[in-house]
């Protein structure tokens, strides 16, 4: 079975911004999100992520929470758009 790429191979994010913490995509229906990290914020068209000191911003309809530990999330639906930031508070 081929790998699949990494996010990191697919697009250019700025160094730093993963650290210990990585993102799948898998097409426009699944994003896992491995490494600490904290949901802040959740509804049907939007989620917000915090992991270090960024923070990942997730936009689609019938985003659901499909597995959360200590490890990561998944989260299904149809996803339409990610952007990323870098938190600069102290």
């Amino acid at each position: 079975m081929k790998k699949k790429p990494s996010l990191s191979e697919l697009v250019d994010i700025p160094e730093g911004i993963l650290r210990d913490f990585t993102m799948e995509i898998y097409s426009d229906k699944e994003i896992v999100f491995t490494g600490k990290c904290e949901i802040t914020e959740l509804s049907d068209s939007a989620l917000k992520i915090k992991s270090d000191e960024h923070r990942i911003f997730c936009e689609g309809n019938g985003l659901q929470i499909k597995d959360y530990t200590e490890n990561g999330v998944r989260i299904v639906g149809e996803i339409t758009g990610t952007r990323f930031e870098r938190d600069e508070t102290p």
